[in-house]
């Protein structure tokens, strides 16, 4: 191929590459047919890419202009993330703070959710006795032989906009009638040490739902291995037979005590 530049005849020469026959073709009046229905005829110095050309290749430096000048800026307060964009980063601090505040978090409560692989024996026990497990890790505690109750796995948390399928229930079949101080029925979570060893001294958050055939204040207990150190918090049932979330916040005492 020849072609006459400023009176010069400068000859050029297309070599064939294999895989790419019948694709790649140059004339002068049309430039470099790439063979895919767009034709090449510049190479554009544009640092602004504005032109938005399909028959314009950018140089290498106006690539890097155009890269360089799009860069986005740094907004230091925006921790809601509330003003998104495809030109602007939040600060390494604003990120931080919206982990923080919006991040579900860690959850160390195993088989919380009382699946049934989570029932290492049986799904159902009828009077169950002091210092029984039910489900993997929870422990039933009653301090008075006048109280019987039955554990059992049950499904009524559907009811409830939450994830868990099931629910384990108390059903109290023989009442204390004259309960005194110091008594009482609870269901206890271990955790391990390994866990705990994450959250010391740290702020933690109980969440769970409830529901109970009586309105009234419950307690919640925090408290060591030891039985020497305890903490306890109060929730409210506001309404019977109804699925309530409840939250307990506590920070973790970094004092002696396991």
């Amino acid at each position: 191929m020849h072609k006459l530049i400023a009176g010069i005849t400068v000859a050029m020469m297309l070599l064939p590459i294999p895989g790419l026959a019948q694709t790649l073709s140059y004339d002068s009046t049309n430039g470099l047919d790439l063979g895919t229905g767009a034709t090449v005829n510049e190479f554009s110095v544009d640092g602004t890419l504005a032109g938005n050309s399909d028959s314009a290749i950018p140089t290498e430096k106006a690539v890097k202009t155009y890269v360089d000048g799009s860069t986005g800026s740094l907004i230091v307060n925006m921790p809601d993330f509330s003003s998104p964009s495809e030109t602007t980063a939040p600060t390494v601090s604003a990120v931080k703070e919206f982990v923080n505040t919006t991040s579900p978090g860690t959850n160390y409560i195993i088989c919380g959710g009382f699946e049934k692989n989570c029932w290492p024996q049986e799904t159902s026990y009828t009077s169950i006795a002091d210092d029984t497990y039910g489900p993997a890790t929870f422990q039933y505690h009653v301090s008075s032989d006048a109280a019987v109750m039955d554990l059992s796995q049950d499904t009524g948390t559907t009811e409830a906009d939450q994830k868990s399928e099931y629910s384990v229930k108390l059903d109290t079949t023989t009442v204390d009638s004259s309960i005194t101080g110091g008594e009482h029925v609870a269901l206890a979570h271990w955790v391990t040490g390994y866990d705990l060893a994450k959250m010391w001294g740290k702020e933690v958050t109980l969440s769970f739902w409830v529901k109970a055939v009586k309105t009234g204040t419950y307690c919640v207990s925090f408290r060591n291995e030891s039985l020497d150190r305890s903490l306890v918090k109060e929730y409210t049932v506001s309404a019977t037979n109804t699925w309530e979330e409840k939250e307990i916040t506590v920070t973790l005492d970094e004092s002696s005590g396991s």
